[in-house]
């Protein structure tokens, strides 16, 4: 994973990145919490807006290059079928750890625009119009459980963004 260690590196890479790909992801490593932080890496996409869907966001315990695998395998469903859906899913997230691939479940649900700018999503900040929806995704932990169901391993904690209000 490349760092822009510059504003305008990062601009270069999100033009970049949308013209290839239809869409960039960022990428943000947690501020350590004997920095005043969460400790919690997090990414985001930048472009889905622009095709009609809502941009993508990450946050936990996992690395970025995971968090960012997730987020364009995510993004190119939607982009494929032409939609966002919300629903639970299993052809996101695939464990490897096994002889044979083992599909885990995954969902988003949208949240809050403004949490997500004002905590998160910066570059969002620069470029989000009126209709700006933002999708939160949600991986499971090692035993398929998704954040918020009972037994869930907080190892692999993700902190809840404050749902969408629904229009």
């Amino acid at each position: 994973m490349k760092v822009a260690s510059t504003n305008k590196q990062v601009k270069r890479h999100i033009k970049r990145s949308i013209a290839a790909n239809k869409f960039a992801i960022l990428s943000v490593n947690g501020v350590p919490q004997m920095g005043g932080g969460h400790g919690l890496n997090y990414s985001y996409t930048v472009g889905l807006s622009r095709l009609g869907l809502p941009e993508l966001f990450v946050c936990g315990a996992i690395p970025n290059d995971v968090m960012g695998g997730l987020l364009k395998r995510q993004a190119n469903l939607w982009i494929t079928e032409g939609k966002a859906s919300h629903e639970v899913r299993t052809d996101v997230v695939l464990r490897g750890d096994a002889k044979t691939d083992i599909l885990m479940r995954s969902q988003t649900m949208l949240v809050n625009v403004t949490q997500a700018l004002n905590t998160y999503c910066e570059q969002l900040r620069q470029r989000g119009g009126p209709n700006l929806q933002i999708a939160q995704f949600c991986y499971p932990d090692p035993q398929n459980l998704l954040p918020g169901e009972e037994g869930y391993d907080e190892r692999y904690r993700q902190p809840r963004l404050t749902p969408a209000l629904p229009v």
